[in-house]
């Protein structure tokens, strides 16, 4: 019988896949899988997953196609990842993705939310032992800080605090990806300019645009990076956490890009410890 406790977290096994750990991590996961069913279903669901993502993948960036009538609604994009469809209904849905971006993309941002929320929930950390963690960094310099408020006409930066490695910080005008909007559920980036914010960030040799846009009594958030020539930065692994947490972590995608699911009011540390760069976002109602 599987032992639930000894298992690794969704997000280990997303770097183990990705060949992000080390060597002594990567040894204890590879013996565990040896005796795990469990695991080893999460690990194919996972390559599962990254061979469909990466199979319909374009070379270059391309504007997602107009939602079409034999597009399946979304609990039912939702269910199919899930595996909790009938096999025919579910070979449907999977031969109309391979085709539909639109449908690609949904199925694709399913995929990473069930992850998350199936990550097993860690018991409270001691008051002493978070004391005496979190001692040593009371003194050192904060994070560079950006303060959001969220209104009823959608987003606006009230408050930075500018310092290495974040250098500066504009508020830009850009047109959204038209994604879907108004059928079973609404899409956070639903094309409506008025309500998003976009904020480029400057940190050295790295660009960041941050595209955030109200979802529900939430953010959801689109983050890009890009180097000094204003190349797609892929593959760079962003870690989201909260309170010391980390509550999100995925790779870029080709073009630099990485959908965050919706965040509910508070403050997060966005970082990537590959470009050394790190911020503080808070979220205010």
């Amino acid at each position: 019988m599987t032992n639930s406790a000894a298992c690794p977290d969704q997000l280990l096994l997303s770097q183990f896949l990705d060949q992000e750990l080390e060597e002594k991590e990567n040894y204890r996961i590879t013996r565990h899988l040896t005796h795990c069913p469990d695991c080893q279903a999460q690990i194919e669901r996972l390559r599962h997953t990254d061979r469909l993502i990466r199979s319909q993948l374009p070379e270059s960036p391309l504007p997602l196609p107009s939602l079409s009538p034999a597009c399946p609604p979304l609990d039912g994009v939702v269910a199919y990842m899930q595996g909790s469809l009938p096999a025919p209904e579910a070979q449907q849905i999977e031969q109309h993705i391979q085709h539909c971006e639109t449908c690609f993309t949904e199925a694709k941002e399913a995929a990473r939310i069930a992850v998350f929320l199936k990550s097993p929930q860690t018991p409270p950390v001691p008051i002493s032992v978070k004391t005496k963690v979190f001692t040593p960094w009371e003194t050192s310099v904060s994070l560079p800080r950006l303060v959001l408020q969220m209104t009823a006409q959608g987003l606006r930066l009230i408050e930075s605090y500018l310092i290495p490695p974040l250098l500066d910080v504009q508020e830009v005008f850009t047109p959204l990806a038209t994604f879907r909007g108004g059928r079973t559920s609404s899409s956070a980036f639903s094309g409506e300019r008025s309500s998003a914010l976009t904020l480029r960030l400057q940190a050295g040799e790295v660009e960041m645009d941050v595209l955030a846009i109200p979802e529900h009594d939430g953010v959801a958030v689109r983050l890009t990076l890009f180097d000094a020539e204003h190349t797609a930065l892929a593959n760079r692994r962003i870690f989201i956490r909260q309170q010391g947490r980390a509550i999100f972590s995925a790779q870029t995608d080709e073009q630099g890009g990485l959908h965050v699911p919706r965040l509910d009011p508070g403050a997060y540390e966005v970082s990537c410890h590959e470009i050394h760069t790190a911020f503080q976002l808070e979220l205010r109602p």
